[in-house]
């Protein structure tokens, strides 16, 4: 065989084996940038929105006084404790405005704003206001919210109205409005929480009985009184009926959407412990009209039905045209017994009895609902839904805390129980 026949069968033999081997590198090599290419462009998930929350405050007692904290989740907690919530502070309380924290401190006079992350719930602070310098003295300012951005803030002590965008967290308006006045000499008052009916702002006054007792002079009761704010006009009036004692009255709404002013317990202890003049019943009520004046066809009183009936409690809801009334039996107590200084420790003392009085034909049905609870009280309706805090009070008035959900006037579901002091309910979002 020729050398050279068989050089060039080599060389072409090497030349095809070269060929194969770069073909395969280069499709190995096309292979793994297309893989790297397949990693690159990988898209990382949306986290996905948590469908409900739940912002809810309470308090826990130390040496110092109580400290508010807040807790967000995405349903009626089960527990609460400092280790999944947030500290706002000492004289610090806080509330929600559609899906949105605030918080009210006040010694420092100020407003907070917090946003919560819809992922993951986590909170931040995003805006803050400052009260200090608008001559506004009230200590606790529940606002009144009147549109998606604007809220009315009220010290009727000093007679100021402030307009508020809580949107973008500034003072829009000071107002000069009719302060009140016409309370009893030296006491101290309060308003309720405001009721935004229309385009007015309804909140009852509170007179607060002196804190000393029985060595004062004539006591001439107030009548129950309205304050009435008009948006429109930015003025405010008062509105008074001496049918009923203007002490620790409340604003309820029926679901059906009348309005009522309810007693409750410090109504009773002008009576037995002042030299009182006025108004003679502490049990009656009253109707308004959706503008806040008196319903001059309407008084109830609940005396008259509840034949055992001492004190009011509270009367802490009216559903369905029937009152719900937690009340001290005559059975069981008399406040001509009870010294003045021991008046609030009633309660722990003799207990209570529950009934609801239908307001329409008087009858009084038996209201076992909250029988395995000492207090409760019906707190604003949040997004539609309708919830109650219940306490039991093994030694002190706040020992364990219990959330119900209202299903109907006696019919409630409790969701969870507490041993810190639970307060407000507000749901933030959520069908």
């Amino acid at each position: 065989m020729n050398k050279t026949h068989i050089t060039i069968n080599t060389r072409k033999r090497w030349a095809w084996l070269t060929m194969l081997l770069i073909g395969i590198l280069t499709v190995g090599t096309v292979s793994c940038d297309e893989d790297d290419s397949d990693d690159n462009n990988t898209v990382t998930p949306e986290p996905e929105e948590i469908a409900s929350a739940y912002m809810t405050v309470y308090g826990v007692d130390g040496p110092s006084g109580r400290v508010r904290y807040i807790n967000i989740s995405e349903n009626v907690p089960e527990n609460l404790d400092v280790s999944n919530s947030i500290e706002l502070g000492l004289n610090t309380f806080a509330f929600g405005i559609g899906d949105r924290p605030f918080s009210w401190n006040v010694n420092a006079q100020t407003f907070t704003k917090y946003s919560v992350d819809r992922t993951d719930l986590s909170i931040s602070a995003v805006g803050i206001v400052s009260l200090a310098s608008v001559g506004f003295n009230n200590p606790f300012p529940n606002p009144a919210v009147v549109s998606d951005s604007i809220a009315y803030l009220f010290d009727l002590t000093e007679g100021v109205a402030i307009e508020w965008d809580y949107e973008n967290m500034e003072v829009k308006e000071v107002l000069n409005i009719e302060p009140w006045t016409d309370h009893i000499s030296g006491d101290e008052f309060a308003v309720t929480v405001p009721k935004v009916i229309g385009n007015k702002v309804l909140m009852s006054i509170r007179e607060y009985p002196l804190s000393t007792c029985c060595n004062i002079g004539n006591m001439n009761g107030i009548g129950a009184t309205i304050a009435v704010f008009d948006v429109a006009s930015k003025t405010l009036q008062y509105n008074s009926d001496n049918r009923s004692i203007a002490a620790f009255n409340t604003v309820r709404v029926d679901n059906d959407g009348s309005l009522y002013i309810t007693p409750t317990r410090e109504n009773a202890f002008l009576e037995p412990y002042y030299n009182y003049t006025g108004p003679s019943s502490p049990h009656v009520i009253l109707r308004l009209n959706q503008d806040g004046t008196f319903d001059p066809t309407f008084s109830f009183d609940l005396a008259s039905v509840i034949p055992d009936l001492e004190k009011i409690e509270i009367m802490p809801a009216v559903l369905d045209g029937k009152a719900i009334v937690q009340y001290y039996s005559s059975n069981d107590v008399s406040l001509d017994t009870v010294a003045f200084d021991d008046r609030y420790g009633i309660p722990r003392a003799f207990g209570t009895k529950s009934v609801a009085v239908d307001l329409t034909t008087g009858d009084v049905m038996e209201f076992t609902a909250w029988a395995d609870y000492d207090y409760a009280e019906f707190l604003p309706e949040t997004r539609g839904e309708l919830y109650v805090v219940a306490y039991s009070m093994e030694v002190n008035p706040f020992d364990r805390s219990h959330y119900l959900r209202v299903n109907s006037f006696d019919n409630y579901t409790e969701l969870s129980t507490y041993s810190v002091a639970a307060g407000g309910l507000f749901k933030l979002w959520g069908d």
